[in-house]
C-alpha cells in the first residue's frame, strides 16, 4: 500500500495571536507575507509551498506543506520545491493520479466580464466557473520547474496577486482587525520598518459598497509591489521602479475579480449586486446552485438547530434533515 500511496499534509493558515511568523510580515486576516520556504523536514518528504486563500497575511497565507509516501521518487525525498501552488490544486492533482480528467467545465460558457457592469450576471442559469486547480504532479517531480509553472497569475484574495517572484498588494481586506507589522522572534510587534512607516498598502481597502474592485483606501494611491525572492519580509516597495509590472498585475487582478461568484454573498452586502448565478423563483434571488439541486431550504430552522447543537449558527441551511 505504501508503494502506491501519496500523503499530503498542509497547514491551514499562518500564526495569529501568540503565533510567530518571523521573518514574515503580518498574521492571519492580513494580506501580508509570502515567501518560498527553504527549511527541511527531518524525515523523508518533499517540502512544498501551498497557499490557502484564507484572507490571511503572508504570515497567514503562506503555509508549510509536505508530500510523502512511496509514490514520491526516492531521488526527491528530503528536497524542497518552490513552485507557487494553491490548496485547490490538490483536487486536480488527485484526480489525475486517480486516472480522471481534472475538469468541470460548464455546459454553457459564461459571458465576458465587463468593467462598466461589475455586477452583471455572467453565469445565469446554465453556466458556472470552471475549475481553477492545476495538476501539480509534473512540477512536483521536476525540481527545475519555474516558480510560476502552475499559475502565471495566482490570485490569493481580492487584493493580492502573485506572479513569479512578484507580489502585488493593493490593500488589506475590509473586515476584521489585522496586525500588518513585523513580529520578532521574541514575539514583539513593530510597526516601523527601520524607521520607515508602514506602506500605504497596509491600510484596509474600501468597503464593497464603495468599490467592487480592489482599490487602495485612498483612490490617489497605487498598489505596492514586492520582490519576494529578494525581500520575503515585504519591507521594500518597488512599485515605483516597475510601473509596467504593477499595471499588468493590477489589470489581471481586476479581470479575475470580475469572474468571482462569492456564494456567501458577503462582498455584495450594501451594494446593488447579487450572487451571479441561477434565479430561485420562490425567493426571487440568485445563488450559486439551481434550486432543484439544493433541496428544501429553511434558513430559520437550520440556524436554530445548529445554534442549539453547537452554540453558533454556522452550517448548511438547505436539505437539513430535521428542517424538512
Amino acid at each position: 500500500m505504501w508503494d502506491t500511496t501519496l500523503i499530503v499534509y498542509s497547514a491551514d493558515n499562518g500564526g495569529v495571536g501568540s503565533g510567530i511568523n518571523y521573518p514574515l510580515r503580518g498574521e492571519k486576516h492580513s494580506n501580508c507575507a509570502f515567501f518560498p520556504l527553504h527549511n527541511r523536514l527531518l524525515f523523508q518528504a518533499l517540502l512544498l509551498k501551498s497557499d490557502f486563500v484564507d484572507w490571511a497575511g503572508e504570515g497567514g497565507m503562506r503555509t508549510a506543506a509536505f508530500v510523502s509516501g512511496g509514490l514520491i521518487p526516492s531521488a526527491l525525498r528530503g528536497t524542497t520545491n518552490g513552485v507557487s501552488c494553491h490548496i485547490s490544486d490538490w483536487w486536480a492533482t488527485f484526480a489525475v493520479l486517480a486516472g480522471q480528467e481534472a475538469k468541470d467545465d460548464p455546459p454553457t460558457p459564461p459571458l465576458p466580464g465587463d468593467h462598466a457592469e461589475p455586477y452583471k450576471n455572467i453565469y445565469g442559469d446554465d453556466s458556472f466557473p470552471p475549475l481553477d486547480g492545476v495538476d501539480l504532479w509534473p512540477m512536483l517531480t521536476d525540481p527545475s520547474s519555474p516558480i510560476d509553472s502552475a499559475h502565471k497569475h495566482l490570485v490569493l484574495s481580492k487584493e493580492v496577486l502573485i506572479a513569479a517572484n512578484y507580489k502585488l498588494l493593493v490593500a488589506q481586506p475590509f473586515f476584521k482587525t489585522q496586525n500588518n507589522g513585523w513580529k520578532d522572534q521574541n514575539g514583539t510587534w513593530s510597526d516601523e520598518n527601520g524607521g520607515i512607516p508602514l506602506a500605504d498598502c497596509a491600510a484596509q481597502t474600501l468597503s464593497p459598497a464603495e468599490s467592487f474592485f480592489p482599490v487602495p483606501h485612498n483612490a490617489s494611491l497605487r498598489p505596492c509591489l514586492f520582490d519576494l525572492r529578494k525581500d520575503p519580509g515585504e519591507r521594500h516597495d518597488v512599485a515605483a521602479q516597475f510601473p509596467a509590472i504593477v499595471d499588468e498585475l493590477w489589470a489581471a487582478l481586476n479581470a479575475t475579480i470580475l469572474t468571482q461568484r462569492d456564494c456567501a454573498g458577503w462582498s455584495y452586502k450594501g451594494t446593488s449586486g447579487e450572487i451571479p448565478g441561477p434565479l430561485d423563483p420562490s425567493t426571487n434571488a440568485t445563488g450559486c446552485s439551481p434550486p432543484a439541486k439544493l433541496g428544501k431550504c429553511d434558513a430559520a430552522c437550520a440556524k436554530s438547530m445548529w445554534k442549539a447543537k453547537f452554540g453558533n449558527q454556522d452550517g448548511p441551511i438547505c436539505d437539513v434533515p430535521s428542517c424538512t
